[in-house]
């Protein structure tokens, strides 16, 4: 008997992908149709690298530099993550190559398109919420439960630093840190972060659970973690199948229009219409080749 893993790829930027309609997002992501398997990473390092050689720079990145940076941003990291991570892979410190820092930013927003839209959306809904004297945002998940943040007080930044430090081994280490401050001041941008992630995780765990109870009824023996599957060589296909059609039904339905009449109900408020819709038809990953692989 042969087991073998299948994972979405990047299953944070499919959904971000198909709440916004964002057809580049959904195209790099598999679930647009497409003949070839598409790599996010690798998308994210060909576009950095493009842009220091631009630049005259001499740095390159891998894979493996960019993973962590890409899946903080879909999950609400802020720039100070995206920077983090490039440090650590390149050893550069942010004075005097802020340039190549933010080539390395620009590539992730524009390889997640989809993302930086709902994100952006979600911090209208912060602000508009935080406008009403609230002590935080409740917002309804794809389960139907109700998910809360609140708003943190206090807290700001003051500067920018490179900072290093000895480890006592003769080991040095630079890093990029923030010096902060109690502004006295809510941080809504932060709450806002907090709840997209909470609301593309909920996203997550619909699909695997909906996964499960028709791979179950097939009679299709199975483990799953996150958005990853263990399964039987023989039900690949079977599989495949089963997710993209769970995809379907789950994102056929304007989440962030029901999003939007949720909060204006809750809160009284009037929120913007979500203005960021792009093209995307969900109807294609129905014929997606790559929507989960090996």
């Amino acid at each position: 008997m042969s087991y073998i893993e299948l994972d979405h790829t990047s299953s944070g930027v499919q959904i971000a992908a198909a709440l916004a309609r964002d057809e580049s997002s959904a195209t790099i992501v598999n679930i647009n149709g497409g003949s070839a398997k598409r790599d996010i990473y690798n998308e994210v390092v060909a576009a950095s690298n493009k842009g220091f050689k631009a630049l005259g720079s001499p740095v390159r990145l891998t894979r493996a530099d960019v993973k962590k940076a890409v899946i903080a941003t879909i999950y609400g990291g802020t720039h100070k993550t995206v920077y983090e991570a490039f440090q650590v892979a390149t050893g550069l410190g942010f004075k005097g190559n802020e340039e190549v820092y933010r080539v390395f930013k620009a590539a992730i927003d524009d390889k997640l398109k989809g993302v930086v839209t709902v994100q952006r959306y979600f911090e209208h809904i912060a602000k508009e919420v935080h406008a009403t004297g609230a002590s935080g945002v409740t917002i309804a998940l794809a389960s139907g439960a109700e998910f809360y943040v609140r708003f943190r007080s206090g807290e700001g930044v003051i500067s920018k630093s490179d900072v290093s430090y000895t480890n006592g081994k003769g080991e040095s280490r630079a890093f990029i840190t923030d010096v902060t401050y109690n502004n006295g001041k809510d941080n809504v941008i932060g709450t806002a972060k907090e709840l997209v992630a909470g609301f593309v995780q909920a996203f997550d765990a619909e699909v695997l659970a909906r996964v499960q109870v028709r791979l179950a009824e097939a009679g299709i023996r199975f483990f799953s973690k996150h958005d990853a599957y263990l399964i039987e060589e023989r039900h690949r296909d079977e599989l495949t199948e089963i997710v993209k059609r769970v995809f379907f039904e789950v994102f056929s339905v304007d989440h962030i229009a029901a999003l939007r009449e949720d909060v204006q109900a809750r809160y009284g408020i009037e929120l913007e219409p979500f203005d960021a819709y792009g093209r995307y038809d969900v109807t294609a990953v129905l014929g997606s080749n790559y929507l989960v692989s090996q």
